[in-house]
């Protein structure tokens, strides 16, 4: 899968940190909202292409292998509800409110899971039931 877009988050805790953005091609309004309540104007939007959904993954690498992410999906992306939504760049100057407030979360999980993945590889692989 090509990412929409791509942010370079820097080195936290060792790891190199990106977020990128897919789209979310399982989602749609009728199935995050209840149809009824959906506001017109939102679903002729969408209907127009000017916003869909999206997941972001974060992603920590060392050596510029990938060891762990996280991600959240389901976010809308585009034109929506009269203005520009976009999860990865809403608030690129303090990284604390990106991917709607999930930012600073999804990078503790995927330093957490890459932390996990190096335990394992370093775990003897009589230990590992391989």
């Amino acid at each position: 899968m090509t990412p929409i877009e791509r942010l370079d988050l820097g080195v936290i805790d060792g790891f190199r940190i990106h977020a990128r953005m897919y789209g979310d091609e399982d989602e749609s309004p009728e199935r995050k909202y209840d149809p009824i309540l959906c506001d017109p104007e939102l679903m002729a939007g969408w209907c127009a292409d000017e916003w869909c959904f999206v997941g972001v993954q974060v992603t920590a690498s060392r050596a510029g292998v990938e060891l762990g992410e996280a991600s959240v999906w389901s976010l809308e992306y585009g034109w929506y509800n009269g203005r520009y939504h976009n999860p990865l760049t809403d608030s690129p100057a303090t990284h604390e409110d990106w991917v709607y407030g999930n930012g600073p979360s999804l990078i503790h999980q995927a330093i957490a899971d890459a932390f996990e993945t190096m335990a394992a590889i370093r775990k003897p692989a009589r230990l590992q039931g391989v």
